[in-house]
């Protein structure tokens, strides 16, 4: 079964290829008896991964450490090999796990010396295929990224990585493949040793635009809010009214309007805090929609819900014409995106504290399924 957090390279396989692959029982009956260890699964094709690493090492070619284990959902002879982010099936009867191991491994195998200031520019090449409308580069270009900024475990470069793909995915409506890109990212910025606030922001904000596309109301007002707390003390107002906004319609969703109601009440005292001249008209809106949600009971603005709904939008929309949306110190740019009747925010982030920063409008037409692991903390072969 594939681990989420597991190691960069995983192989899973079908019992019958999994069978294939270990050492026949050669224990007489007295070792069977007296409790002799019998052979392990799958432990020819460890040994044989053991082997070919320290091959591929001679020739300076990185094979990390792989995970061995069995799928009882694949079929009884498929293969499935992870290799960072792109995974792959096969028939093992057909093709032997280690050859797809060491293509695989020369495939992946950067060339030149692994730094963070190259892989940076790796990653600026794999999205500058995007305004070239080359999104198929783009997205294997960002495959190769995410796995080699595992190897030197560089976190932020991993997580643009996994947002960029997970945007990738929403663009093209695949909500489901995105949650899998974007809750990695979350456990890649959750750890005690990430020290980006941005990009922490950016991941809960596609976490509460992912959860609201797959229908999950009720945490995508909570991620949208948690998003929101992530970025206040960061003294970006326009990026805390606006999560703060998006907030609403979720909360609505689920009947949470004493929730909704605080939220107006943060929303007009951000406002009121800045500096920029909205005008008579918005303020009068903002007032008037305030008080209506206050003085209104629960069943009242239930049977008004979607009504309200729209009139938040629209109103966001205002200010978000009228709002000054200053660069936040060249620490970030947004870009506003709208996929059918919902707003989403696409957040590339920002890396090293803003020293660079993305901005793409992409779709996907992906063939080779993706999905999303951790590094190992070993780089030893061995069974699950």
């Amino acid at each position: 079964m594939f681990k989420f957090d597991g190691p960069l390279v995983q192989v899973e396989m079908g019992l019958a290829a999994l069978q294939r692959y270990s050492s026949k029982d050669t224990r007489g009956l007295w070792r069977k008896l007296t409790g002799g260890e019998p052979p392990g699964w799958g432990d020819d094709l460890v040994k044989g991964a053991t082997r070919l690493q320290m091959e591929l090492q001679g020739e300076g070619i990185i094979l990390p450490g792989a995970l061995f284990s069995p799928a009882q959902e694949l079929p009884a002879d498929c293969v499935r090999i992870t290799f960072g982010v792109a995974s792959s099936d096969f028939d093992a009867s057909e093709l032997h796990p280690l050859k797809v191991l060491e293509h695989l491994a020369r495939k992946y195998q950067p060339p030149a010396e692994l730094t963070e200031t190259w892989i940076v520019d790796q990653l600026s090449i794999a999205l500058a295929h995007i305004p070239k409308r080359e999104f198929q580069d783009a997205m294997n270009k960002l495959a190769l990224v995410y796995y080699w900024s595992s190897i030197i475990d560089y976190p932020t470069v991993r997580v643009v990585a996994l947002l960029n793909i997970g945007g990738i995915f929403l663009l093209n409506s695949r909500p489901d493949d995105a949650y899998i890109s974007v809750h990695q990212a979350q456990y890649i910025v959750e750890k005690k040793n990430f020290h980006d606030p941005y990009l922490r922001f950016y991941t809960y904000a596609a976490l509460a635009n992912v959860a609201y596309l797959r229908g999950d109301c009720k945490s995508s007002g909570g991620l949208y809010l948690k998003a929101a707390d992530i970025v206040r003390p960061l003294g970006e107002r326009y990026l805390l009214i606006s999560m703060l906004y998006q907030s609403i319609g979720p909360l609505m969703e689920t009947g949470e309007y004493q929730i909704c109601k605080r939220v107006l009440e943060d929303i007009v005292a951000q406002v009121s805090q800045g500096e920029e001249d909205y005008g008579n008209a918005f303020w009068a809106e903002l007032f008037h929609l305030r008080s209506e949600v206050a003085d209104r009971s629960e069943a009242e603005l239930g049977k008004e819900k979607e009504l309200l709904q729209n009139r938040v939008q629209e109103l966001q929309t205002k200010y978000n014409k009228l709002a000054k949306r200053k660069d936040t110190v060249n620490k970030l740019v947004i870009a506003l995106i709208r996929l059918g009747s919902s707003s989403l925010y696409y957040f590339m982030g920002a890396l090293n504290s803003g020293d660079k920063h993305y901005e793409q409008h992409i779709r996907v037409e992906q063939t080779e399924r993706l999905m999303i692991t951790q590094v190992s903390e070993t780089g030893s072969n061995y069974v699950y």
